[in-house]
This record gives structure tokens, C-alpha cells and sequence, in this order.
């Protein structure tokens, strides 16, 4: 890697980047070139000409959070060209809330909705599932319903049952909000999910305070389902490449396992279920299509 790689890559999206695309530039007489003028980019990141001259030049080469956040800006930067600028910068990229369960790959989709023995979900930094198998919503469906999952372990009485160990999975929540934060500190959605937590939750409440980062020791849960019993499974949570920022926890029992019967009869009703949903949405059409014959 160059000396200056951040100033080059700087320069190269100033040069790539045509006037025209920018909604406000500087009126600084006749152009020469197809790419935007330092002054300009300067203008629309609401920086100085001579700190962004320093930045191309490599006389600069620590920029802020809040710099590279207005630089990104300036060029209409890709969340994936984004997360490169931060790298450059030395800094880890922020989290993008914009990725959804629609951007996710539709074969990751597919393959977590075949899994009939692995409960699957996907989520966000901030604990917001954006896409689950029907195995993992049958498997929490005795909580109440909400798409953030810090908000059902710690809010949500039923967790401290079905956790067998409560604590150590809500503290190992808090802790994985601690790294998003560090990572995306200004992003309001996770201020607003940390402060109903803080309000909301006692114990979560001293944990913050105590800035308690714990080691995810736990490779296993003990959980105590309603209708199933006593379950142990394992898990991982993987990044996804194709959703930057996006996480994949997937479940799993011992083959020949109590837990993987019970999984199997979770799966079954998870189907029952879906088939049931499918013959009332049956019958309400053919009684509206009657009605208005």
C-alpha cells in the first residue's frame, strides 16, 4: 500500500466524480475538467479548502469520524466505497442502518428457509432482525412481538424463563451494543434503542454505566421452551458478505439429540401453522368472492 492511499483514493473520486451529480457546487467560473474542483468538494463537505488540500497531500492523514462521514457525502460515496474510506482513514466503517431484509441475498434466503433443524435469524449491529427461518420465529414465539432482539432479552419478562442463565446472555447483549456504539457512535436509531434500555431496564442500566465489555465466552445455551422442554444448542454468528454490517446467528443441536427432536417437532409446527394461515387466507377469499357475486 502507497504511503498516501487515502489522499489517492480522495483524489480519484474527485476526479471521477462529475459536477453535474452534485445537487449544490461553488460558482467558481468555467470548468476545465469533468470532476470537481477541491474548493468544491471543501464546499459541500462544509470543510476548509486547505484541510481537504492537506488530506489529498498526505500532510493530513487522521480525519475525524464526522469528516470522512461529510466526505462521503461530498461524493455520493457507495456504503461499500464508504467502508473503504474509513479503512483508509485507519478507522473501522460505520454500520449502514439502510440494509434491510430486501437487500439481503435472496440464496442466503432460500437457504436459511431450508434449514428445518437450524433456527436462523439475521440481524443488524444495533439487534434488530431484518429476516428469520420459520424455525427460529416458532422457537421464540412464545415472546412477545418485537424485531429487535436486545429489546426481547431485556424488556421482555418471558426471557428470564426461557434463558435458563438470563444474565449471561442479557450482559453478552449489552456487550455486543457497547461495540456498536464504539463503532457507529452517532447513529440516533441506536441512541434511542440505548436510552429506552437505560429507562427501561435495571440491570442493563448498571452494566452501561459500568462500560462492562465481557468476552463471549458462552458457546452454548440452556433454554426452557413452554411446549418442548429443555433445549441446549449451540451457536455462531457470522458476518455476511453480501450485507456489510449484517450479522447471521444460526442454532444448533447435537445430532440425535433431545434438543434436535425437539427442533424437529418445532419445525413441524411452524408448518402447521403456516398451512393453517394459508387455509384461512383460502377461506376468507372464497367468502369474498361469494359475497359479491
Amino acid at each position: 500500500m502507497g504511503a498516501n492511499e487515502l489522499g489517492e483514493f480522495l483524489r480519484a473520486r474527485r476526479d471521477a466524480t462529475p459536477a453535474e451529480s452534485m445537487d449544490h457546487v461553488a460558482p467558481l467560473g468555467r470548468r476545465r475538467t469533468p470532476g470537481l474542483r477541491r474548493e468544491e468538494v471543501a464546499f459541500r463537505a462544509g470543510i476548509s479548502i486547505d484541510y481537504y488540500t492537506r488530506l489529498e497531500q498526505g500532510r493530513e492523514s487522521a480525519p475525524s469520524r464526522q469528516v470522512l462521514r461529510a466526505l462521503s457525502g461530498a461524493f455520493a460515496l457507495s456504503p461499500r466505497a464508504t467502508a473503504h474510506l474509513y479503512t483508509l482513514a485507519g478507522l473501522r466503517p460505520p454500520n449502514n442502518p439502510a440494509h434491510n431484509a430486501a437487500e439481503i441475498s435472496p440464496h442466503l434466503l432460500r437457504m436459511m428457509h431450508s434449514w428445518s433443524r437450524t433456527p436462523a435469524y439475521i440481524t443488524t449491529p444495533w439487534s434488530d432482525v431484518v429476516a428469520s427461518n420459520s424455525l427460529a420465529r416458532e422457537m421464540f414465539a412464545e415472546f412477545a412481538p418485537t424485531s429487535n432482539y436486545a429489546r426481547m432479552i431485556l424488556l421482555d419478562p418471558a426471557a428470564r424463563d426461557f434463558f435458563v442463565d438470563w444474565e449471561s446472555n442479557a450482559r453478552l447483549v449489552a456487550s455486543a451494543l457497547q461495540t456498536a456504539v464504539a463503532i457507529d457512535p452517532d447513529n440516533p436509531q441506536g441512541s434511542a434503542l440505548i436510552g429506552e434500555l437505560s429507562i427501561k431496564c435495571a440491570e442493563f442500566r448498571r452494566w452501561w454505566a459500568r462500560r462492562e465489555v465481557p468476552e463471549p465466552a458462552m458457546a452454548s445455551k440452556q433454554l426452557r421452551h413452554s411446549r418442548v422442554g429443555d433445549l441446549t444448542v449451540s451457536y455462531e454468528t457470522l458476518t455476511i458478505n453480501s450485507a456489510p454490517g449484517q450479522l447471521l446467528v444460526v442454532y444448533h443441536a447435537e445430532p440425535e439429540s433431545t434438543t434436535e427432536a425437539a427442533f424437529d417437532k418445532l419445525f413441524r409446527a411452524s408448518q402447521a401453522r403456516v398451512a393453517g394461515e394459508n387455509r384461512s387466507t383460502s377461506i376468507d377469499m372464497d367468502w369474498i368472492s361469494t359475497r359479491d357475486l
